[in-house]
């Protein structure tokens, strides 16, 4: 099983969202298809939710089993097996334009180089840093991210 401990002390999800291959609105989405050795981000659960930890997948159940072993990123050593429906492509990441940066803006925060949090701005200060803050149940944890940071920690909320 994931231990995602280091994570609880900082930070939980905003909002929910259907993971890869999910979603409505104007039609289905295709499922993508996974492969061995492709690097993906895992949809954090139970106290974990509104995160996304990259990892890379190392062995696909055959079927009928709809799950995945993947191998985190964060140590490289730390193993999971996964429903497929908890997996997303790495997001192709685009630089954020001033749009994407106000008050109320939601974006993700990668935290201490383990995994992306579901975050929303709550302050943009007169110096460029950012205050966000993403919520774990009824705990809101909020982080500052200084000006210098924003382009490596902060990318677009992925649907």
């Amino acid at each position: 099983m994931h231990r995602q401990s280091k994570a609880a002390e900082g930070g939980g999800g905003v909002g929910k969202r259907k993971a890869a291959g999910g979603g409505s609105g104007g039609g289905k989405r295709a499922k993508p298809q996974w492969a061995e050795g492709q690097l993906v981000e895992v949809q954090g659960d139970c106290g974990y939710k509104g995160s996304w930890w990259p990892a890379k997948i190392r062995e696909i159940a055959p079927p009928p089993k709809q799950s995945a072993t993947v191998v985190y990123s964060y140590n490289g050593t730390e193993t999971d097996t996964v429903a497929k429906r908890r997996l997303r492509p790495v997001p192709e990441v685009a630089p954020l334009a001033e749009k994407d940066l106000g008050v109320g803006s939601e974006l993700e925060f990668f935290w201490k180089t383990e995994a992306w949090w579901e975050v929303v701005v709550t302050e943009i200060r007169g110096d460029g840093a950012i205050h966000v803050s993403c919520w774990s149940g009824a705990n809101e944890y909020k982080h500052l991210v200084e000006r210098g940071d924003v382009a490596r920690l902060l990318r677009r909320r992925t649907a």
